[in-house]
């Protein structure tokens, strides 16, 4: 595994949906949505090398999104949403009403920074 960053081809403008969902599945079931196709997501700093993340809409304004980190397996452990504290109070709601949350109410906001480091030295610590 190599540690460089390359240059991939960017995407402009908000995702679009292309393909249709299971047949069997309602149009809008949003655990089997039409496929999305790429965003440009994704911002990296050169200076403090933080990568971020934003939501492109349809008009190409961008609203902010948080990246967290769920302890619990079952919910994936990173993720990205538009705000963290609705949807740990719907995970809370949804638990009280003993439903299956969106995510666990431990996700927590995570910033992602980019380090160039021997992937030696990475499996060494693992190990």
């Amino acid at each position: 595994m190599s540690s460089e960053m390359i240059n991939l081809p960017a995407t402009t403008g908000a995702a679009q949906l292309s393909g249709t969902p299971n047949p069997g599945e309602p149009a809008n079931d949003p655990l089997d949505p039409p496929i999305a196709t790429e965003s440009d997501i994704w911002t990296f700093n050169p200076l403090t090398l933080e990568l971020t993340a934003s939501w492109t809409n349809p008009d190409g304004s961008r609203s902010p999104v948080t990246i967290f980190f769920d302890q619990d397996p079952d919910f994936g452990n990173v993720g990205i949403t538009g705000d963290l504290a609705d949807v740990i109070g719907a995970s809370q709601a949804s638990l009280a009403q003993s439903r299956a949350p969106p995510v666990s109410p431990s996700a927590v906001p995570i910033r992602l920074f980019y380090v160039n480091i021997d992937p030696e030295v990475c499996a060494s610590v693992i190990a």
